[in-house]
């Protein structure tokens, strides 16, 4: 839906991060309304461990968000050498579950919990990014499916009513990750992987990672 660049904000002697819709999104109403919508749902959040949004506006007709420039990289760039500690798992954990109860207290769905969407800052604390996707969950009786398939909880997939539910789901998946270096389940294709997290039982993390305490 859009592209993001690296700035400089020369009012505030600052680097930032300016996310703009795609020209193809520019004709497409509904595009153009997620977009306006993200920015909403951010400035309504106001959490410690959302990403904030500084400024929104248009240039020359193309929309575009100004946030904050996370320069401490994404949990997927972390995960792609392995799995995380037990300890800075905890961590993240209960700073993106924070900003997921905030978000549900605002009847807000993500949809879209994956690692390349907690980002870090300079001092590694982690932050919720892009609810590019984000519903109300008002209004979210939709039959189309949409997520990223490795994440999707399987009511997504079904195309079924989303609640914060599915968003405690994906999460999941991510500690899944965090603790083994691997997604639960995976595949060649779309429908396979979704078929896995409709009918299949989620292997037991002790058993991909032995060194894991018992508890886990």
């Amino acid at each position: 839906m859009a592209s993001v660049y690296k700035a400089y904000d020369d009012r505030f002697a600052r680097e930032v991060a300016i996310k703009m819709l795609h020209q193809h999104g520019l004709d497409d109403d509904g595009t153009r309304s997620k977009f306006a919508q993200e920015a909403r749902i951010i400035a309504a959040l106001e959490h410690h461990a959302i990403v904030p949004v500084y400024d929104y506006g248009e240039h020359e007709g193309q929309p575009y968000l100004v946030m904050r420039m996370m320069l401490g990289g994404s949990l997927k760039e972390r995960l792609a050498v392995g799995p995380v500690g037990l300890e800075e798992t905890a961590v993240i954990l209960q700073r993106i579950c924070a900003a997921l109860d905030k978000a549900h207290q605002h009847h807000i769905v993500h949809r879209d919990i994956k690692p390349a969407n907690i980002l870090f800052d300079e001092d590694g604390v982690a932050y919720l990014a892009d609810f590019g996707i984000a519903r109300l969950t008002d209004h979210t009786q939709t039959t189309t499916v949409i997520g990223s398939p490795r994440y999707m909880a399987p009511e997504q997939a079904k195309a079924r009513p989303l609640s914060g539910q599915t968003d405690v789901y994906q999460m999941g998946v991510v500690l899944f990750q965090m603790l083994t270096g691997r997604v639960p389940f995976d595949g060649e294709t779309t429908e396979g992987i979704l078929y896995q997290h409709i009918n299949s039982h989620v292997p037991l993390v002790i058993e991909i990672n032995p060194t894991l305490p018992p508890p886990v």
